[in-house]
């Protein structure tokens, strides 16, 4: 631990205790910097307090120092929480935000006078464990050699551009689009369409799975924007096909689902501003079968910009602070229409404008049958989950949906609840949303 002393003025020697940070024996591969502070640095760049509240204005005017520090937590791969006690620090972490240049993942919470500052630090280094743990398994692959002996290779380290490219100059090529369509038995059937897009070079953002590449697609005469996904690591062709076809299978679905709910406030006295449109992005799976060696797949959806929110995941975690009791409704309806054989979780996504219709993406199937929609399946002990923290609302009375054994009918919330809905987020290797990946 690194202590700041108390110098007579209202700013500190922030970039000296960073400086301190770089030469620690950093051993380990989970690397974490818990920066905890209610003034700024030194320096006019770093805030906009009376000059008589610094003694060392002039401090790194140039940004040489900053620059130079988070240069060196990129090598270092540093995982940066910054504790947010007032609002005098807000210009500081803008400006670390640039010096990070998208290389950096730094987030920031309101610790409210140390309220939230142990699970701050609980969550900062839990998370950080189980992303490098994960980081580690996946940046190696075992590969036969002469059927008897394998070796272990490291996947190169990924290379991101967040600027969209000229479009003139990347190539156009032809691909197969796989989509999934739903019947009322919810039972998807695939179809298989061509088309032309063109496709980043670098991606723009990943997350703890996936890649994200900006994109074009062709309809018709026209280009569309869209985003496209890849997995950062393929062990087998068929096994990752089977991946991909695994997402389109729970977002068909789930939107499937989303449409027969929408129609439900038609036949009911719930007044449209309580009970709003649900719709999931669709989502494609494009792969170019004739490309020389490894077959590339990718899904595919139209570009969407917005502020994207989590509302819940697949463990129970409901943002209190913004409830969205049409959601909440949503999971719990999707239960009874399949006679508890599924629950849609995981929500996150934008309200679209019109403050009626909520746009989706990336959600999560609980099922009783484990064969179907991946790893984020988790069964019973899922949908168990969900109803632990989920407290029936108003939709639900109107829908006249059951409650289950163990239902919570008290606002139930994780210790470390404050910490999701509270933190501001400068997640930077990230596509628009927390959950585009």
């Amino acid at each position: 631990m690194v202590k700041y002393e108390y110098g007579g003025d209202a700013c500190e020697d922030v970039l000296g205790g960073l400086q301190k940070i770089i030469h620690l024996q950093w051993n380990q591969p989970v690397r974490i910097l818990i920066h905890v502070a209610d003034c700024p640095s030194h320096g006019r760049r770093y805030h906009d307090l009376p000059e008589h509240k610094d003694h060392y204005l002039s401090s790194d005017n140039d940004g040489t120092i900053g620059q130079e520090l988070f240069d060196k937590f990129v090598q270092l791969d540093l995982k940066y929480f910054f504790g947010r006690l007032t609002s005098h620090t807000d210009k500081m972490m803008e400006q670390f935000i640039q010096f990070g240049q998208k290389r950096i993942s730094i987030e920031e919470i309101n610790l409210k006078n140390f309220q939230n500052l142990l699970p701050f630090i609980v969550e900062s280094i839990s998370r950080s464990i189980s992303k490098t743990t994960s980081s580690l398994l996946k940046s190696h692959s075992i590969v036969e050699n002469n059927h008897q002996n394998t070796k272990i290779s490291r996947i190169s380290r990924i290379s991101f551009d967040s600027i969209e490219p000229d479009w003139l100059n990347i190539p156009m090529k032809k691909v197969q689009v796989i989509k999934y369509q739903c019947n009322d038995q919810l039972v998807c059937e695939q179809i298989n369409q061509s088309t032309n897009i063109k496709i980043a070079e670098k991606p723009f953002a990943e997350g703890a799975m996936r890649l994200a590449f900006y994109g074009l697609m062709q309809n018709k005469d026209k280009w569309e924007k869209v985003v496209l996904k890849k997995y950062k690591k393929i062990h087998n062709d068929i096994d990752m096909k089977e991946k991909y076809l695994e997402l389109l299978d729970c977002q068909t679905i789930a939107d499937h689902l989303a449409q027969e709910f929408n129609k439900l406030s038609l036949s009911t006295n719930e007044s449209t501003s309580t009970m709003k449109k649900i719709k999931f992005i669709m989502t494609k799976l494009v792969f170019d079968p004739e490309s020389e060696g490894n077959v590339h797949f990718f899904t595919i959806e139209r570009f969407i910009d917005g502020s994207y929110k989590k509302f819940s995941n697949n463990a129970g975690y409901v943002n209190h602070e913004d409830p969205a009791v049409t959601l909440q409704a949503f999971s719990h309806w999707t239960y009874e229409r399949t006679n508890g054989n599924m629950i849609v979780v995981d929500l996150q996504g934008i309200d679209i404008g019109d403050n009626q219709t909520y746009l989706l993406t990336d959600p999560c199937i609980h099922s009783t049958d484990l064969t179907r929609f991946g790893r984020t399946n988790l069964g019973k002990p899922g949908i168990k989950r969900f109803f632990e923290t989920h407290i029936c609302n108003s939709i639900c009375q109107t829908l006249k949906l059951k409650m289950i054994e163990n239902q919570s009918v008290t606002k139930t919330s994780s210790k470390y609840d404050s910490y999701f809905i509270e933190k501001k987020s400068f997640i930077i290797n990230k596509s628009i949303s927390s959950k585009h990946s």
